[in-house]
């Protein structure tokens, strides 16, 4: 997989069914982004995820989520579309919580919840439903601030509902799953 000439990749942060989420160096500004690929045989759904991803984050730069900054499709035979945003560097609420159970006292989640739930409110006040908010989406950074990362199923917020797809059911409240406001 062939990134585009600006990004350096640094290491892969997670991957999945649908793709690969990197830690790249920007060669023009020396910050580290993130940059989130398909697979090369992603179907229409998955692009338009990153599509609806790309909308949701541009329209809510400086409101504490992070700020895209490019969308393109890689320079090579694969045509994978990308999307580059900033980097939430830390750990996921999952993770913290992980430790949590095994005894480590300083992984805190009560800090990073609220933080993302008032995100969640700003997502909410610009009309959009996240979809998928689970522990392994909120990132927790040193300081401890929660960060709410992946709006791939992110959707409009409709006083009639909303039929979000691609829920992690275990963490989906039951009228979204069913569609309902």
């Amino acid at each position: 997989m062939t990134f585009p000439l600006r990004y350096e990749k640094e290491r892969q942060l997670g991957k999945g069914g649908g793709g690969e989420v990197w830690a790249v160096k920007d060669r023009l500004t020396n910050s580290v982004l993130a940059l989130k690929v398909l697979g090369a045989a992603a179907a229409e759904a998955e692009v338009m995820a990153l599509v609806r991803e790309a909308t949701a984050l541009s329209g809510l730069e400086g409101l504490g989520v992070p700020m895209v900054i490019a969308f393109g499709t890689l320079p090579d035979e694969s045509h994978a579309r990308y999307l580059v945003r900033e980097l939430v560097p830390g750990m996921s609420l999952q993770d913290a919580l992980e430790r949590k159970r095994e005894g480590d006292t300083s992984a805190s989640w009560l800090g990073p919840l609220l933080d993302a739930a008032d995100q969640l409110t700003v997502l909410h006040r610009a009309g959009l439903l996240h979809g998928d908010v689970k522990p392994a989406n909120i990132i927790v950074d040193l300081t401890g601030r929660g960060t709410l990362v992946d709006l791939g199923l992110a959707a409009p917020l409709t006083a009639r509902g909303t039929r979000a797809r691609g829920l992690t059911p275990r963490f989906a409240a039951p009228e979204l799953l069913a569609g309902e406001p």
